[in-house]
Parts: structure tokens; sequence; C-alpha cells
């Protein structure tokens, strides 16, 4: 029981600071780049990024189905259908598999596995924390729906259709932030592997004209919206 209610004071302090925890994880994978030696990146091949893109592409269609609710609340969410019918924290799900993604692009073996090691103690507080909360709100409700989903391992066979109505420019300006922060990172891991790997800087012109694009994109889904 103690070491319970430390889990969830450390989950708490954890979802109060997710804005932070990828920024974080960013500044690791540049400090891992910069301070070991060029042969850990062996990974790192044709394969292994095509790997990579397509775990960042699943992770940006689930984080799409995530997006099909019609506001914030936790009853919109339980009552969604759609993904929310097979798994209870998409957004969790999304988020481990772009940084994953990300992880995988680096090229390295261990920092793959010290990820996931590390990425299954954060979650599991986060989400010990935020099903406390959702039980005390909803009750009997979230029990029933507690009982029929899991947590962030789908199970497909409970999928039931959903009817998407959210407005589409919203959708896409919730989509573009994660998208801009992976081409980003994607961008910089290329320069620094580029640095180590060949002691010179080597930018990578379509991440950078991809990320202009997508910020153009963002800047422009925002003045829509707002009209």
């Amino acid at each position: 029981m103690i070491f319970k209610n430390k889990f969830i004071k450390a989950g708490r302090i954890l979802c109060r600071n997710r804005v932070l925890l990828p920024i974080i994880y960013v500044g690791i994978i540049v400090l891992y780049i910069l301070m070991n030696p060029p042969f850990i990146f062996s990974d790192s091949s044709l394969w292994n990024d095509i790997f990579s893109g397509l775990v960042l592409l699943l992770s940006f269609r689930i984080r799409w189905a995530a997006e099909n609710r019609d506001s914030n609340t936790l009853q919109s969410v339980v009552d969604a259908k759609g993904i929310y019918s097979v798994i209870r924290f998409p957004y969790y799900l999304s988020d481990f598999l772009m940084m994953l993604g990300i992880t995988i692009y680096v090229g390295s073996s261990s920092l793959i596995f010290v990820f996931v090691l590390i990425s299954i103690i954060i979650i599991e507080r986060m989400l010990m924390f935020e099903e406390g909360i959702s039980f005390n709100k909803l009750g009997d409700v979230y029990v029933k729906w507690y009982r029929s989903t899991n947590a962030i391992i789908p199970i497909i066979w409970n999928w039931t259709g959903a009817v998407y109505t959210k407005n589409i420019v919203r959708k896409l300006i919730l989509m573009l932030k994660p998208l801009l922060f992976t081409l980003f990172t994607l961008n910089l891991i290329h320069i620094l592997k580029g640095y180590r790997l060949n002691f010179a800087f080597e930018v990578d012109y379509f991440l950078i004209v991809l990320f202009l694009i997508a910020l153009f994109g963002y800047i422009s889904t925002l003045v829509v919206g707002r009209r």
C-alpha cells in the first residue's frame, strides 16, 4: 500500500509535467549521441529508418483516431466509441510509439532497450494516477468501461464503429504539434549522427522542407480556426 501511494504520487507529478517529458528525452538522446563512440550507431541502416517511419506513422494514426470525441470531458471519451472501445489511453500509446520511432532512428539497440524499460515504469505510474481520478469521477460507468478495455494494449475484437464529427481543422491543429516535434527531432538526430560518424554536419533538407510545410500548415490552421 505504501508503494502504491508513492507510485500514485509520482504519477501525479509526471502527469502535471507530461509536456516536458519528450523534451527531456530529446535532451538525453542528444547527450547519448555526443558522448558515445560512433560505432554505437551500427544498427542504423535504410531498413532501420523505414521501420522507424512505420512506427511513427502508426503513432500518428492512433492519435488521429483518438481525436474523435466531442469534448475533452471524461464522459465524452467513454462515449466516443471507435478507438476508445478497445483502449482507454490511446494518447499514451501514440506518444510511446512516437518516441519509440524516434529512438529507433538513432540506430542504437541499447538505447531502445533503455527507452522501453523506462517508459514502462513511467507509464505505469501515470496510469495509476489517472485511473484513480477516473474511478472517482464516473464510478460504475468507468468500471464498466475499465472491464471491457485495456489501458494501452488494444483489444481489437471489441472495436465499435464511431461517427467522426469533430472539426477537421481542430484535429489538424492537434496533429501538427507532434508532427512538428517529430520532424525537428529527426532532423536534429540526423545532423548529430552525421557529425559523429563523418565529423561533419550534414543537414537533411528533405526533413527541413517537411518541417517548414508542417509549420506553415500549423500556422494556417490556427488562423483559419480563429475566424
